[in-house]
């Protein structure tokens, strides 16, 4: 008996672990940006930016071979660059991108990470901390190795994560819509357990499924972080707790009956992402991503069915533009690469040209296609296929 009885004491306190309450976003002031409205041609970037772009060309060492960015931070005048797919590992380079340090090493041991998804920095603290599936890696900022921790969730998995106000912050996926499911969760750095869980599933209508979960997770990262998932209509702030901070209005928003139907498609054994597909050949609206947040601007993709557009928004006008083609006319000539990564620092944007983008790029340089007065345009033209990612930098004006 005492045996069976300490079995149901364990799945009573499981039980409870499930039901830990989910945290209702807090009342403050939010933007609605609406997305029904006229539609611009394009938009050039020369509108937004100032005119002078400095171009950053990441050193090509053996040591530091990148194929694509997933995350890039710039603290200190360094950037710090992820590569999840090929460098498999969080690379340090210098404003002028020369190759400075690692952080951590593929492995097992100490200080080391085997399946690398995200990182974030404490820039008080000046420590980084690198997410391991649900293992989060310390380290100082120069890169000395300090502890590990473990995420305390029960079968949940994190695939991003923010620091942010003495507490970590990750996405949460894992749970059913019927058992108390949520799509963030607040950590405690210092023993990875679950102190706060936010944004039940209805906020990103009941999808939970983790073969396509979208673009955009944290955004603002290193100012006051914002946080959204692939079908949420509020993107929210860090920030008092969790607020809303911009809610979108459309007619064609997805809905929770579109994602029934998704789901729906289960039972006739359709490859998940077919069935996941089924909604580009729609005109409904999601999956806000490159986000970017200025002093007095916002702006970011979503995609319109199969369509991807563009929104500007003036944050002291509240005016809105939204585009077909965000054209820069500060980089090239003529037409230019669409939908390429951006990563903001309150101040102007780093524009990324890696991966499936690159061959493209190196075309375009071919042709005479850049901007005669782009910075370091001889140096750009001496590029290689095997040549590390190029970033441009765009001040606001």
């Amino acid at each position: 008996m005492p045996k069976y009885f300490c079995i149901l004491i364990m799945l009573f306190l499981l039980s409870c672990s499930f039901k830990q309450d989910i945290k209702p976003l807090q009342k403050a002031t939010y933007h609605i940006i609406d997305l029904d409205g006229k539609r611009e041609k394009r938009i050039h970037l020369s509108s937004i930016f100032k005119k002078e772009v400095k171009t950053i060309i990441l050193e090509t060492v053996e040591n530091c071979l990148i194929s694509d960015i997933s995350n890039l931070q710039v603290f200190e005048d360094h950037f710090y660059i992820l590569d999840a797919i090929q460098a498999m590992a969080l690379l340090v380079f210098d404003r002028d991108g020369r190759f400075v340090r690692k952080i951590g090493n593929l492995g097992r041991g100490p200080g080391e990470y085997s399946d690398i998804s995200d990182f974030t920095i404490d820039a008080e603290n000046k420590h980084i901390y690198i997410l391991d599936r649900l293992r989060v890696h310390k380290y100082h900022i120069t890169g000395a190795y300090i502890n590990t921790i473990e995420i305390k969730s029960i079968r949940v998995s994190a695939n991003f994560i923010q620091y942010y106000g003495g507490k970590l912050y990750s996405d949460a996926y894992g749970y059913s819509a019927n058992n108390g499911g949520y799509l963030l969760q607040e950590i405690d750095p210092e023993n990875g357990k679950i102190t706060a869980k936010f944004l039940e599933l209805s906020y990103n209508k009941g999808w939970n499924e983790t073969f396509f979960t979208g673009h955009s997770f944290f955004m603002n990262r290193l100012g006051t972080p914002r946080y959204s998932q692939l079908f949420t209509d509020t993107i929210v702030s860090l920030s008092g707790g969790v607020t809303p901070f911009i809610a979108l209005k459309s007619n064609d928003l997805v809905t929770a009956k579109d994602i029934e139907r998704l789901n729906s498609l289960k039972n006739e054994e359709i490859y998940p992402y077919a069935r996941f597909n089924t909604l580009r050949k729609t005109t409904r609206i999601f999956d806000v991503n490159n986000y970017i947040e200025l002093a007095n601007a916002v702006i970011f993709d979503y995609r319109h069915g199969n369509a991807v557009k563009t929104v500007w928004y003036d944050i002291q006008t509240q005016k809105t533009r939204i585009t077909d083609y965000l054209h820069n006319d500060l980089v090239y000539k003529d037409e230019s690469i669409t939908n390429i990564r951006h990563f903001s620092n309150g101040r102007g944007v780093y524009e990324v040209i890696d991966g499936i983008y690159f061959p493209d790029f190196l075309e375009i340089i071919k042709k005479g296609g850049l901007s005669p007065g782009l910075d370091k345009r001889e140096e750009l033209m001496r590029l290689t296929e095997d040549s590390n990612p190029v970033i441009f930098y765009y001040e606001a004006k």
